[in-house]
Parts: structure tokens; sequence; C-alpha cells
């Protein structure tokens, strides 16, 4: 959350905000704090998003599947999502990888 305070926007940290989670392997935790209202654009579509924390993630970012299914992202943008498991898939994403950073 110190990028969102360093762009100027208001973190809220209030319990009564914060979310409890459940995670894929079933445990739950408490999101860290809310950022509410934040410009996200995806392709030509811009919306207004809450962004809530959780601390110690191996990812910056998870998108909850209301805003995936909502947005149609799967379908309008899946030139952005590869498998895996797939050797040609990762051999493209690697090829558009390398060709934009130097």
């Amino acid at each position: 959350m110190e990028y969102a305070r360093k762009i100027g926007l208001v973190v809220d940290f209030s319990p009564e905000n914060l979310l409890e989670l459940e995670y894929a392997d079933g445990s739950s935790g408490w999101t860290s704090s809310v950022v509410r209202g934040v410009p996200w654009t995806m392709g030509h579509s811009k919306v207004l998003c809450d962004f809530h924390a959780l601390d110690d993630l191996c990812v910056d970012l998870v998108l909850s599947s209301d805003y995936l299914f909502n947005m149609d992202v799967f379908t309008k943008h899946a030139d952005g999502f590869f498998d895996i498991d797939s050797e040609e898939d990762v051999v493209r994403f690697l090829a558009s990888v390398s060709s934009i950073v130097p």
C-alpha cells in the first residue's frame, strides 16, 4: 500500500472494512487494508475498483471472480492468458515478453 499512498490514494486500515478470505487450500486470512475507487484499465475498458491488500502474497495482484466474469476478461483478453502446462503457450508467452524487455 506504500505505492497507493505515494500516488495520493487514501488507504483505509479500519477493521470494519477488512475482508476475511478463503484461500485455495481451505485456510483463511484477513486483508490488511483497502483502497477504494481506483481507476483500473484492461484493454479499452476502464472501471473503478476497490483494492484489498493481502500481506505476503507471491503475486502483486489477485482479481476477483466477479470482476473477471463481469468484465468478460477471459473472452475479451484471451491473448493475455496462457496454459502453463502447454509448451507451445509458454514459448509464445516468453517470446512476447522478450520482445518488450530489453
